[in-house]
């Protein structure tokens, strides 16, 4: 599941990159590469804080 989790951001660099090409170009695609970075790495780092608080609570 963790191996899972690991591969979000490349997949959604990727789409991000397909989908920015298909409607911008190639300047599209550069927005979408770092848009999908971004959100790619803010879904992990958001369920690691809510995983750690949760942590916290149960203790």
């Amino acid at each position: 599941m963790a191996a899972i989790g690991c591969f979000v951001p490349v997949f959604l660099l990727l789409g991000g990159v397909v989908l920015g090409a298909v409607l911008g170009g190639s300047q599209g695609a550069l927005w979408g590469g770092v848009a999908g970075v971004l959100l790619g790495s803010a879904v992990p780092v958001a369920m690691f804080l809510s995983l750690r608080k949760a942590r916290g609570a149960r203790r």
